[in-house]
């Protein structure tokens, strides 16, 4: 089949269809930085336990999981129910959320 430009050897030679949300994803270089501890559904805020690196107010975290996969811009960060500009590993921050989170989805 090679020779009519249909099939698996075709003449434009073995290229391979990227699907570009993954190639996109490749060219992020995404640290994991926590997990999200508890989630509160009625007032969407996750519990988020820093693990890694550094978060502040204004970052961007993509949080992954089984059923997740969310974007957001951090737009506010509580830890002992007082608002903190940031946070260090191993501490717990509460986050406001704008989509479900789960228990154990990864925060980059």
């Amino acid at each position: 089949m090679s020779e009519s430009g249909r099939g698996w050897g075709s003449p434009g030679g073995d290229k391979k269809i990227e699907n570009p949300i993954a190639k996109w994803r490749m060219k992020m270089e995404e640290k994991k930085i926590g997990e999200v501890m508890k989630f509160f559904g009625k007032i969407n805020v996750a519990a988020i336990k820093l693990s890694e690196g550094s978060l502040k107010v204004g970052d961007t975290i993509h949080i992954v999981g089984h059923t997740t996969d969310v974007t957001q811009t951090v737009d506010s960060m509580q830890s002992r129910e007082q608002k903190c500009p940031g946070g260090r590993p191993r501490s717990r921050y509460w986050n406001k959320v704008k989509d479900r989170m789960r228990e154990h989805d990864v925060v980059y």
